[in-house]
């Protein structure tokens, strides 16, 4: 990176070339003057130099990482070998240049760039206008490159989302900035998140994966108190609840408006991956109920198929994960057989869980189909 001694607090223009070592090569020589016409009859002195970044080529090379990667006999530097491939790839095209808009422009326009079979050109929004970034973020985005010390790729903007799922990054050098959870998975016992925030005015995101709840907060309070250790049951138990309002009560005008922002704050459960085989049937059947009380039609049918994917055409519960399966599946299809099973099981299981009884006394008298089995 070509640095100025003076402290400089302009923004940096983003633009794009397509052989980073050669830009970065014609950008040091121009920077410093060289490429200056000093035969020109042109009475035109030298222009000031400037800072620019070109990522690539400060990160680890392929050889280097190909070392990396051949000497790591205990496969720890795997993930990091991999991460530092993918950053390179997408980082490729990249070049940072902080000056003013009019030197820049005549960066982007000077003959050197024009004569080139590659050119360098500004990166653009949506909207085609040029992307800038502030002096702050570009000193957080140089610092995360690299250090490394969190895993991160970059993606896509983020467009939409709820709410619920933003939060507030504890992370240097990202302390305060707002971000929003893309996935939650439960790993080794533990709550771990990807966390995306848009950056290169919102046409680009950098997603910061595997998070610990201590890397963050929410903006919404009440959601960490959702993340807890047994976060399971306090999901399990708020849909049980919001269940009996819908189908056991009759509820005010104000009361369903609670209930449905209750609803939409557990969107924060629906997000998580769980890896823990002893677990995936019973999370996944929660995820079918929230997805059935919040009438998502296609993701309703999505986890229909996994669900039914997962009892490998079981007509009966052989066990409690099947019987979680099965009452998932009656309260999302209506289907009569599913909840007849339930019930055949927990009368021959007497040490099978209490929550099943809790469903079946919920739904046992909702209105259901004819069964297909």
């Amino acid at each position: 990176m070509k640095e100025n001694k003076d402290h400089n607090t302009q923004p940096w223009y983003v633009l794009c070339h397509l052989n980073p070592k050669q830009i970065d090569i014609m950008l040091r020589k121009d920077s410093n003057g060289e490429l200056y016409d000093k035969n020109s009859e042109e009475k035109v002195k030298p222009l000031p130099p400037y800072k620019f970044y070109i990522p690539y080529v400060f990160m680890p090379t392929a050889e280097t990482l190909k070392a990396q990667e051949d000497s790591d006999r205990s496969g720890k530097l795997n993930d990091s070998v991999d991460r530092n491939r993918e950053l390179r790839n997408d980082l490729h095209n990249f070049v940072f240049i902080q000056a003013s808009a009019e030197r820049v422009d005549r960066i982007v326009s000077s003959p050197w760039n024009r004569a080139g079979r590659l050119h360098l050109y500004y990166y653009r929004d949506h909207e085609g206008k040029k992307v800038v970034v502030q002096d702050a973020d570009m000193s957080r985005l140089k610092k995360t490159i690299q250090d490394q010390h969190f895993m991160f790729y970059f993606d896509q903007p983020i467009n939409d989302f709820e709410e619920e799922n933003e939060v507030v990054l504890n992370i240097e050098p990202w302390t305060g900035r707002n971000g929003v959870i893309k996935k939650i998975s439960y790993k080794k016992k533990q709550l771990c998140m990807d966390i995306s925030l848009n950056i290169f005015n919102r046409t680009k995101s950098i997603n910061f994966v595997d998070l610990k709840t201590g890397d963050l907060a929410f903006v919404d309070s009440r959601q960490e108190t959702f993340l807890s250790e047994d976060f399971i049951t306090l999901f399990e138990e708020e849909l049980i609840d919001l269940l009996s309002h819908r189908y056991t009560k009759t509820v005010t005008e104000e009361e369903a408006q609670k209930d449905a922002t209750r609803l939409k704050r557990l969107s924060t459960y629906y997000n998580i991956y769980m890896d823990d085989e002893a677990e995936q049937a019973r999370f996944l059947s929660l995820r079918l109920i929230y997805a059935s009380l919040r009438q998502w039609g296609k993701k309703v049918e999505t986890l229909v198929g996994e669900a039914t994917s997962l009892l490998k055409d079981k007509e009966t519960p052989l066990d409690d994960a099947d019987a979680y399966l099965m009452m998932a599946l009656f309260i999302a299809t209506r289907i009569a057989h599913w909840r007849d099973a339930v019930k055949q099981y927990r009368n021959t299981h007497p040490g099978c869980p209490d929550i099943l009884r809790r469903y079946h006394t919920i739904v046992k008298n909702l209105k259901a189909k004819h069964s297909t089995k």
